[in-house]
């Protein structure tokens, strides 16, 4: 807003409030036009308040990635070239047959009830 050049204590009361009432209409209009285009209204201090930004979890973890290959950098310790992976498990034949024997038992009665899907 423009700074006036006249002093307040140089006006009078009635061109006080006059100023009043402007400042009231603009204020007025001013909240009108962000209701219209959907944007919040400026604060006092003119600034517009902002919606708090969020990050993906993604973005989060390249962040988080980088920096901690920055540290290492830094330390002098070597970056791992792939994150250690743990070993397939297994299953024993044993453990294999006996879930085919269920499963098997399980479709036959589902069939005697005339089920295509469990």
């Amino acid at each position: 807003m423009p700074v006036m050049d006249t002093p307040l204590l140089d006006l009078s009361p009635r061109q006080l409030r006059r100023a009043a009432d402007i400042k009231e209409r603009i204020d007025t209009l001013r909240d009108e036009l962000a209701r219209l285009f959907g944007t919040p209204a400026e604060a006092e201090d003119g600034a517009i308040p902002r919606k708090k930004r969020t990050m993906s979890r993604a973005a989060r973890a390249k962040m988080r990635a980088a920096q901690k290959a920055r540290w290492a950098k830094i330390k002098g310790a070597a970056q791992p070239s792939e994150p250690e992976r743990k070993p397939k498990r297994k299953m024993r034949a044993a453990a294999k047959a006996r879930l085919s024997v269920i499963a098997r038992a399980r479709w036959k009665k589902a069939r005697a009830q005339g089920k295509t899907t469990l």
